[in-house]
């Protein structure tokens, strides 16, 4: 049984303002299946949670979002760093097609990591961020 979460709403109106939405938490709290839950129809998803998974994001991080299909939904987006990068030129090159960016991107982690703990990753700059 789902149980619905006050979160909902704010993710879907963030998503109508940034091109970027990323909920981070502890493992197992439900951030994936509140976001599975309320995934707008032609979404597409994938999880970098295994090491096989994490790899081919790391190895392609261009190809992995690319052949996946936008707009995306990641879970454990952590485990692929590299995707982050490769995030931002894919929303800068919308842009300058005068493409929609906003809700392209729904991201998940686990605040278990160094990666998300002040921002420091230059790509992450501008991305709205719930913890």
């Amino acid at each position: 049984m789902y149980i619905t979460r006050k979160l909902e709403k704010t993710v879907v109106r963030l998503s109508e303002e940034f091109p970027v939405v990323c909920v981070i938490g502890v493992r197992q709290c439900g951030k994936s299946t509140m976001l599975r839950h309320i995934l707008p129809k032609g979404f597409h998803e994938a999880s970098v949670e295994t090491l096989g998974e994490a790899s081919l994001a790391e190895e392609d991080p261009r190809g992995y979002l690319l052949n996946h299909g936008l707009p995306f939904f990641i879970d454990e987006a952590q485990n692929a760093p590299a995707l982050f990068p490769e995030i931002l030129r894919i929303i800068e090159e919308r842009k300058a097609k005068g493409e929609s960016v906003y809700g392209l991107f729904w991201l998940s982690g686990s605040n278990k990591t160094e990666f998300w703990k002040g921002r420091r990753n230059p790509w992450l700059e501008g991305w709205h961020f719930w913890r």
